[in-house]
């Protein structure tokens, strides 16, 4: 029974997701093609959040599948953009200072981890590091989230896609670490001890 009513709550979203990625789009856009393939998509993605959902909600969340929800937000995001309801990155320079807080927090990492091959864990520079970090982070995400504001033409719409412009390469480092841990769990566990 719990089968049954999972695999129409599943096709009942993914459909409801179809629906509404074709009938808002069809506002922006009327190329039946790019309607029907964000439809599917969009159907495709929000079904698997759902199926996700209530598979962590009924027997518990499972680690190895948190990749799931920032994926299907992203196809998301991906529609939404070729359906034309928002400019995501206005061009290449645009994507460059977006990517920018990113590189920041990965040269934050890669400091730390010098630092501590270098000087003692438990050193003053680790938070020195970070605190810098987070401060020049914020201080480039103001340009691409201005940019983002300015091109849509809507404080809430900008502020959203700006914030959600800066959070995919950071989704990225994010799903590459979270990879690099499943792929090799015993590198952690042999290098603990010593």
């Amino acid at each position: 029974m719990p089968t049954d009513v999972s695999l129409l709550l599943v096709l009942g979203a993914g459909l409801f997701g179809a629906v509404a990625a074709f009938v808002v789009g069809a506002r922006f856009t009327r190329n039946l093609r790019v309607l029907g393939w964000g439809g599917i998509c969009s159907g495709l993605a929000v079904g698997g959040l759902t199926h996700f959902a209530w598979v962590w909600c009924t027997r518990g969340f499972d680690p190895l599948h948190a990749w799931v929800p920032p994926l299907a937000c992203l196809v998301l995001l991906l529609v939404m953009t070729a359906q034309g309801w928002f400019v995501f990155y206005e061009d290449r320079r645009d994507a460059a200072d977006s990517c920018a807080p990113a590189i920041v927090v990965v040269a934050a990492g890669v400091g730390c981890v010098i630092c501590g091959l270098i000087a003692d864990a438990d050193t003053l520079a680790l938070p020195i590091i970070w605190a810098s970090a987070a401060s020049l982070a914020l201080l480039l995400s103001i340009q691409p989230v201005q940019r983002s504001i300015a091109i849509n033409r809507s404080v809430a719409v900008g502020t959203i896609v700006g914030i959600c412009k800066l959070l995919v390469p950071l989704t990225g480092i994010l799903l590459f670490i979270v990879v690099d841990r499943i792929v090799r769990p015993g590198r952690t566990a042999a290098s603990g001890p010593s």
